[in-house]
């Protein structure tokens, strides 16, 4: 399709699992969301758009082409999350020289799509473990995201290593759901490097999904270890689901892992001495700051909070409603 004239446009595409060339003309174009519904096979789409500001895709299969990259682009939404995990072992594709056929292709041409959003100072980036393009930004030398102050993506294990590309940024939010759930491993390496954004630019950092497990507390250290100019640090985590635990105890243990889990994140030194720390779980929050509710406070200025049915407080001791015979100690160590 061609127009001069036309500035928005939202495209549906439920197509055959046979190959498709999609080209897309528009010298004004301003918004662009394109949505795949069918898993189709070697389909490539075209976009010449140079005055594109705002741009979303959602496609998992498809490989795109910038004929010239859009310099105005501002906000930018990819989506490649919506397929089916590959049956191949994850772990064999670390190495970009084990890739090969058609993941080969695929990688590499939309990590060049994704280096053309690089004027961007908005973006969202979703990825399933097949589409993990953030894995190869260092072998495939992606151009640096200058104005790129606010990254959302699902991506953890990669995460370190590609802030790197993103040396400006001051908002950054994990939200960890498929290629962390599915099959993919919780280790992490620290980079060769302490990226430029965590040592001098970013101020908050949401991230959601942990396990409340040792490995992610490593990596929460390192970031609160670097971080000089960080303002806040938000962590989600569910150690377990505690809705389907039955009996009493399993569930009052669950909670206990959970405080344990809360203990260990406010411990961790940082470098920015104005940083707050929120970690939440099912049951129990905890934060640096006092924050309403029911709260803990030790005699270092840490605070506890709780939700409100769950507990009773006496000093810094809880008492958890419902098992009495629990009673946990939340003095921070050193207190």
């Amino acid at each position: 399709m061609s127009s001069s004239l036309l500035e928005h446009l939202d495209l549906v595409f439920d197509l055959d699992r046979s190959s498709h060339v999609v080209n897309i003309i528009a010298s004004n174009l301003k918004s662009l969301s394109i949505s795949m519904l069918s898993n189709t096979r070697n389909t490539r789409v075209y976009i010449d758009a140079p005055k594109l500001a705002k741009l979303k895709i959602q496609d998992w299969n498809s490989i795109y082409f910038f004929l010239q990259n859009p310099s105005t682009l501002v906000k930018a939404c990819i989506q490649l999350d919506y397929g089916l995990e590959s049956e191949d072992d994850e772990e064999d594709k670390q190495d970009y020289g084990s890739l090969s056929g058609p993941q080969k292709e695929y990688i590499c041409q939309m990590t060049k799509f994704v280096g053309g959003l690089s004027s961007v100072s908005k973006l969202e980036l979703k990825l399933e473990s097949w589409t993990n393009i953030m894995r190869y930004f260092n072998y495939l030398n992606l151009p640096i995201f200058s104005n790129l102050t606010r990254l959302e993506t699902n991506c953890f294990k990669d995460l370190l290593i590609s802030l790197n590309c993103f040396p400006n940024l001051e908002h950054l939010a994990v939200q960890l759901c498929s290629i962390y759930d599915k099959k993919e491993k919780i280790s992490w390496c620290a980079p060769d490097s302490v990226p430029d954004c965590l040592v001098s630019k970013l101020k908050t950092i949401l991230i959601t999904g942990l396990k409340g497990i040792d490995d992610e507390l490593r990596l929460l250290a390192y970031i609160l270890s670097n971080a000089i100019l960080l303002e806040k640090l938000l962590v989600q985590f569910c150690t377990v689901d505690g809705a389907y635990i039955e009996n009493e105890r399993e569930k009052a243990y669950a909670v206990w892992k959970e405080c344990q889990f809360c203990r260990s994140m406010l411990n961790l030194p940082r470098s920015s001495s104005t940083c707050e720390v929120v970690v939440s779980g099912t049951s129990v929050t905890a934060s640096d700051l006092q924050c309403g509710g029911v709260v803990v406070e030790t005699r270092k200025g840490c605070t506890i909070q709780f939700l409100p049915k769950m507990v009773d407080v006496a000093g810094h001791f809880v008492w958890l409603r419902g098992w009495p015979w629990l009673l946990l100690d939340f003095g921070v160590s050193g207190v």
